[in-house]
């Protein structure tokens, strides 16, 4: 009887196959630093790194990339930060002061706390901060070819509406999200957009407005759809896993399909979906606005790291999973007991 093929080398000699000319394989993952990344999200690096890896051991080269997205807004306080931070809502994370320290931001503080577990598990990706790569202007080219696209970008968004967009609505539709240069924050709208001179003019709920050549300067990034499309490109990304919530046949993956074939004129990466992990006896899915959270460097306080990857690695990353610990190592483990 033939043995069993592992779901992780099934999808790397997928990829051979359809790639058989490519000379470097370009895995991504990445989340919003939001709060603590739990178990759940480890899901997402863990997957990509099995597939890098067995793509290694076929003999390919392999760049590994996990992209913060530490330039996404701060939309909602978690429970474990003090409600003065709701001043700081619209803020890029990486603007936002860090709430457990002096020094450093809030995307920091959640950055590190990930980072430096994720050795231990043999897993180390290539960081990528979306706030340095937005800020340096590497992805100029990447922004005005979807503004200067937005009503094909806006057509592609109707058919997943189940009400699609009225005529002013594509007419008044724009794919990008400035910062304002006055307050910092995103609370702004898109007045008009010169395609030839390349000039946006905004304004913002703090009475700010201002015509910007965004060929000279940064102030925004492109809606997280449309930007993760994008960045597939920009990167050359050729497979990258993405949550259930995010893989339906109206989800967010095919939305960004469409704009990455139709806008940006590039083959999108092989999709893994994954289900989500659970910690038995509760009736929710972990998250960081409700309290039920065990970080990947909690569980390394209970279980080894070699049977941790084996955990993750065993089950078909479309399977859920539950992790069993009794009430009083939750309570001992929730970000929220701090």
């Amino acid at each position: 009887m033939a043995k069993d093929i592992h779901w992780a080398d099934k999808a790397a000699e997928n990829l051979i196959y359809k790639n058989p000319k490519k000379k470097l394989f370009t895995l991504a993952a990445g989340i919003s630093p939001s709060g603590t990344v739990h178990i759940g999200n480890f899901r997402d690096l863990i997957t990509a790194e099995a597939v890098s890896r067995s793509l290694k051991e076929k003999g390919k080269k392999v760049r590994f990339i996990f992209s913060w997205d530490d330039y996404d807004r701060l939309r909602k306080i978690p429970k474990n930060i003090s409600e003065d931070f709701e001043k700081y809502l619209g803020l890029p994370y990486s603007k936002v002061p860090n709430p457990f320290k002096k020094t450093g931001s809030y995307a920091e503080h959640f950055e590190k706390e990930l980072e430096k577990s994720l050795p231990s598990f043999g897993v180390n990706p290539e960081f990528i901060y979306q706030t340095k790569m937005y800020s340096s202007g590497k992805y100029k080219d990447g922004i005005l070819a979807a503004i200067k696209k937005r009503k094909q970008i806006a057509l592609i968004l109707a058919d997943f509406r189940t009400q699609g967009f009225t005529d002013e609505e594509i007419e008044n539709y724009y794919p990008f999200e400035i910062y304002c240069e006055k307050c910092g924050k995103d609370f702004t709208k898109i007045k008009s957009f010169n395609d030839e001179t390349n000039e946006v003019e905004y304004s913002c709920k703090c009475g700010h407005s201002n015509k910007v050549n965004l060929k000279e300067k940064n102030i925004g990034k492109l809606q997280w759809k449309v930007d993760w499309a994008m960045r597939w490109k920009y990167e050359d990304v050729c497979y990258e896993p993405g949550g259930k919530d995010h893989s339906s046949p109206q989800g967010s993956y095919q939305v960004a399909r469409r704009i990455s074939k139709e806008v940006f004129d590039f083959e999108p990466p092989m999709y893994q979906p994954y289900d989500f992990i659970g910690l038995s006896g509760l009736s929710s899915k972990m998250s960081g606005s409700t309290g039920i959270n065990i970080s990947p460097e909690n569980l390394l306080n209970i279980y080894e790291p070699e049977l941790l990857r084996w955990l993750f690695l065993r089950t078909l990353p479309t399977k859920q999973f539950d992790f069993c610990f009794d009430s009083e190592i939750i309570r001992q483990y929730d970000e929220f007991d701090r």
